[in-house]
């Protein structure tokens, strides 16, 4: 309750979980900063200017060698990400494999609803 907290900005779904886990603890988050660069929230957090609460997911292997990564106990906290495209646009070859590329790698995380 007593650490500075870095976000991204309020509209963000990083923001509300934050705010959300704060209150679930009892106390009201201070967030002096706001970032909506993930690189420069993790580099404010490997200087020792506050701590964040990272997706372990998107984030991981991205922090610096001095961050400590602490997992949230018993506590599972989940965002869903879309892909989306127009069936009525021309899309490359280079695209659709990626589509299915992503695909395939969503269908093996845990928790996944494809």
């Amino acid at each position: 309750a007593k650490e500075k907290f870095i976000t991204q900005s309020p509209r963000s779904s990083q923001y509300r979980i934050t705010v959300e886990k704060c209150r679930e603890q009892g106390f009201d988050p201070n967030i002096p900063f706001i970032c909506d660069d993930e690189y420069y929230i993790r580099k404010y957090v490997s200087e020792q200017m506050g701590i964040a609460l990272a997706p372990s997911v998107s984030w991981a292997g991205r922090f610096r060698a001095n961050t400590k990564v602490i997992p949230l106990e018993n506590d599972s906290v989940t965002t869903t990400s879309y892909l989306v495209w127009d069936d009525t646009k021309y899309q490359s070859p280079a695209t659709r494999a990626f589509c299915q590329y992503l695909q395939q790698q969503a269908a093996a995380l845990p928790g996944n609803l494809a």
